[in-house]
């Protein structure tokens, strides 16, 4: 089990974990396999993932294996009352519902969701992504826009890590049960901003603008 980074130092290398996803070979993807009750990756508050007003890239493939609720990748965490500590996010709440989190603000009055109304069917691979450009969000399901939030504002730095695999919720998780692959996080660059693009169908390769990037 491996999980990498192109960080130059800003992000440890070493990622923490309960219990301990299991890296698999899904056909063409190698991916991580999450249990949906316990699994989840965890690193610690770090200044890359702290992307204030600029612009920002976050995407992933996950593959559920029901049509429970789970998150799959997320920086902040929510609390019942007090809402978010400073964040972005992106969460399957359910088959036929996918949410993108546009956070702008540690105590939650700024967040802004895009949630988008779509059947994603157990047993299949989808590939998602969130996006910033000159303050407007952008949210992508399989290389097509779905969706757009305006004056997006300001993502802050918060004491809460980056969490993968799990949505951080009170003092527990929302656990996806499934595979994620290929987790990559761009700051400063807004990747994708046309209507579509084409998905990728290898791994993806770090370069230096990379923040992080799973190698599985």
């Amino acid at each position: 089990f491996a999980w990498g980074d192109s960080s130059q130092g800003q992000i440890p290398s070493i990622v923490q974990s309960k219990s301990s996803p299991t890296q698999v070979g899904t056909g063409t993807i190698n991916s991580s396999y999450f249990n949906g009750t316990s699994d989840y990756l965890s690193l610690a508050s770090n200044a890359a993932f702290a992307f204030g007003t600029g612009n920002f890239t976050v995407e992933c493939w996950f593959y559920a294996l029901g049509n429970a609720d789970g998150g799959l990748v997320f920086k902040g965490l929510y609390q019942t009352g007090a809402t978010w500590q400073g964040g972005f996010g992106i969460r399957r709440l359910s088959a036929t519902q996918l949410r993108f989190t546009f956070n702008t603000s540690t105590t939650g009055a700024g967040e802004k969701n895009y949630d988008y109304t779509t059947t994603t069917y157990p047993n299949q691979w989808y590939h998602v992504a969130m996006v910033v450009s000159s303050g407007t969000g952008y949210a992508y399901v399989n290389g097509t826009r779905v969706g757009t939030v305006a004056s997006v504002g300001s993502i802050p730095t918060s004491s809460t890590g980056l969490t993968i695999g799990a949505f951080p919720y009170d003092a527990g998780y929302i656990y996806h049960n499934g595979y994620i692959s290929n987790v990559r996080i761009f700051k400063g660059i807004a990747l994708y901003t046309q209507s579509t693009y084409t998905i990728p169908t290898i791994p993806f390769v770090a370069n230096s603008a990379t923040s992080f990037l799973s190698s599985s």
